[in-house]
């Protein structure tokens, strides 16, 4: 799932709480078509990924309602 994530997210957001980037695409995981998440960092310029999670789209508004979560074009 990883690479499946950072090669092509549908959205990139920072992790203000766990200071990591954030990589979300919706894929199948368990007969379900669900959004994906990915923690990762940048360390010398290669991408480390730290944790791969399903999600849901109201637990991601809710991230960005709190400002836990702001986008990032740049990771």
């Amino acid at each position: 799932y990883p690479n499946k994530i950072l090669s092509k997210p549908t959205n990139k957001y920072f992790d203000s709480e766990t200071g990591h980037f954030i990589a979300i695409r919706s894929l199948k995981y368990y007969g379900k078509t669900r959004p994906m998440v990915v923690a990762y960092d940048t360390i010398n310029s290669e991408i480390q990924a730290v944790t791969v999670y399903p999600t849901t789209k109201n637990e991601i508004q809710n991230r960005l309602k709190s400002g836990r979560w702001t986008k990032n074009e740049e990771s």
